[in-house]
């Protein structure tokens, strides 16, 4: 099989990451016992009932934040894909928006430091002290981006995290993940998932994130299943919440974790094991999908998943546009980006239509899984 380009890495990252996300947002903060309750039998999408069936499966899915903040980290890196500063500054105008279009659901530390910025705080102060996920849900791409070099790959990480998070393990989490990726975008062959905790660990400085990243490392030495390492890990209702340190040993471990171990691509295994987690499904599945997207493209990701998303306007044919400009952008005249980001600009107004169906749908969704069965 021939290696993906890298435009097709890059499109794996951001539509990998919409799927696990689309996947995830139905059972986000269930238990494992609950969420196999809710939704028995094979994964699929569970927001939005379709007419037909739609590959094979009669649901279709929409994206949250974790999608979102990734597709808007990948318009920055097209607008400034040099300086980390400038990207931040890029990322930071977008996220005011983001926050004015209504977004339905998002982490606390992230409203409130895109609060700030709407208030006229500078990116390089409008973040929060808080360990939460949000930083690590969209670094992959950064790291897919920035694979071949470390310190920007390391520095946008960094500006990228502190626009909504300072806690160091933050920070952390999202130069892991952003890692994480550089690894998966490396041609075969690929490391082992040994070679891959033990190169995480040796990058990191976070002294916690390390701890918990030798406790996946020994997970899968001994083959032990999502069950055994909540336990070791200590995760609330048995599944990770989003604290970065559940978060990013539960997105590796579901990554790494398959059969064969020397395989990264497998986008439906270590997405139905991220699942199988419970907890803050949606935001491990979508670093999960990112993840395995990175390593084999989209042909990586089950077409019955990628026929299955629901989403208007940035849909699954705007990503794939996305990651064309982006896997160009480094190359690129500052006109020519300029004119790529006019061809994937929105119409005005759609994204807070999106937005006020997409409550509606999870305020249904959030009704029904009060119901049946128990």
């Amino acid at each position: 099989m021939n290696e993906p380009t890298r435009a097709d890495r890059l499109a794996g990252c951001l539509l990998g990451t919409a799927v696990g996300d689309a996947l995830g947002l139905p059972r986000e903060n269930l238990s494992p016992r609950r969420a196999a309750k809710l939704f028995p039998g094979p994964v699929r999408h569970g927001l939005v009932p379709a007419v037909r069936s739609v590959g094979g499966s009669r649901w279709r899915g929409m994206v949250s934040d974790d999608t979102e903040h990734t597709l808007l980290s990948a318009l920055a890196l097209i607008e400034e894909p040099a300086d980390p500063a400038r990207s931040a500054r890029a990322l930071a105008r977008r996220l005011k928006w983001w926050l004015a279009g209504g977004p339905a659901g998002a982490g606390k530390a992230t409203l409130k430091a895109c609060g700030k910025l709407c208030c006229g705080v500078p990116p390089s102060c409008s973040g929060v002290n808080s360990a939460g996920n949000g930083p690590t849900m969209r670094a992959a791409i950064l790291g897919a981006f920035f694979a071949d070099d470390p310190d920007r790959r390391r520095a946008f990480a960094e500006v990228s995290a502190r626009i909504t998070h300072t806690d160091p393990r933050a920070v952390a989490g999202a130069q892991t993940i952003a890692h994480a990726a550089a690894l998966a975008v490396c041609p075969s062959p690929r490391q082992s998932p040994a070679a891959t905790l033990a190169a995480l660990i040796e990058e990191t400085t976070e002294p916690a994130l390390q701890i918990v990243l030798e406790t996946v490392a020994a997970a899968l030495a001994r083959g032990e299943d999502g069950r055994a390492l909540a336990e070791a890990s200590g995760w609330p209702r048995g599944g990770p919440s989003g604290f970065v340190l559940h978060t990013v040993p539960a997105a590796l471990w579901a990554w790494l974790a398959g059969e064969p171990a020397e395989t990264a691509d497998d986008v439906r295994g270590g997405i139905e094991r991220a699942l199988s987690l419970g907890g803050d499904a949606d935001s491990t599945a979508a670093i999960v999908g990112g993840l395995a997207g990175c390593a084999g493209g989209t042909a990586a990701i089950p077409a019955d998943w990628r026929e299955g998303l629901w989403e208007w306007p940035r849909g699954a044919e705007w990503m794939r546009r996305c990651a064309a400009e982006l896997a160009s952008a480094a190359d690129a005249s500052a006109e020519r980006r300029a004119a790529a980001l006019g061809e994937l600009r929105v119409p005005p107004g759609a994204v807070p239509a999106r937005n006020a169906a997409f409550l509606v749908v999870v305020l249904a969704h959030a009704l029904r899984r009060l119901g049946p069965p128990w």
